[in-house]
């Protein structure tokens, strides 16, 4: 009996999550597991690679922290709990800086406080999805951020952030369709969408806080 088999499971578990087997284990799907990693590496190097250590650049770096510990969590568990956390911090991640457009007048420790019941109500809806509406609801999130991201300044690090990510959704599809899939192999194509998308919040840190947030 694996640690996590005392908690209430995913939506998705045993086998109708992503290719990678989840094993009977502390860590139960270990590619896909440490790959997540790339999300922190991402905030922590946007974070010592700007000299105006603002605090929207700290809050930032925070964020992508908490989506790859978040994502380490969901993917080392896949217990319910971890999967809501996994997809809360996800929308945070897709809104936060069109959110933050509309908080800039208040202090930070209101701005800290507004995104921390933010993160708690993501928390509680994504705790009461499926899988598959889960998805939805990013991929909407994502679509009206767009809009403001349309808005500002264009150059190479939004081509390259959008680029790597329209290459890495990619990857997300194959695995979800479970082409090509050998569930016991470390490489996994779900691996690679973490890699590409902590590589595009990379240039997209580089892009936002290099053009004036």
């Amino acid at each position: 009996m694996s640690f996590w088999d005392r908690f209430e499971p995913s939506s998705c578990y045993p086998d109708k999550c992503q290719c990678e087997a989840v094993q009977d284990a502390l860590i139960r799907q270990p590619s896909s597991f440490w790959s997540s990693l790339a999300y922190v590496v991402a905030g922590l190097a946007i974070y010592r690679e700007i000299e105006n250590k603002t605090h929207e650049l700290k809050m930032w770096a925070g964020v992508c922290c908490l989506m790859g510990l978040s994502s380490m969590f969901g993917h080392g568990s896949f217990i319910r709990v971890s999967l809501a956390l996994d997809f809360a911090s996800i929308v945070l991640v897709l809104s936060f800086f069109a959110l933050l457009n509309y908080l800039r007048k208040f202090s930070v420790l209101k701005i800290m406080g507004f995104f921390s019941a933010y993160y708690v109500a993501l928390f509680m809806a994504m705790y009461q999805l499926g899988k598959w509406p889960k998805i939805g609801a990013c991929l909407a999130i994502f679509a009206v951020s767009l809009g403001e991201v349309a808005k500002r300044k264009v150059d190479k690090n939004l081509f390259l952030c959008l680029g790597i990510l329209a290459l890495s959704f990619g990857f997300f599809v194959i695995d979800e369709m479970h082409l090509g899939c050998d569930p016991h192999s470390l490489f996994q194509f779900h691996s690679l969408w973490h890699l590409g998308t902590g590589l595009s919040m990379y240039f997209y840190g580089k892009w936002r806080f290099t053009n004036a947030v």
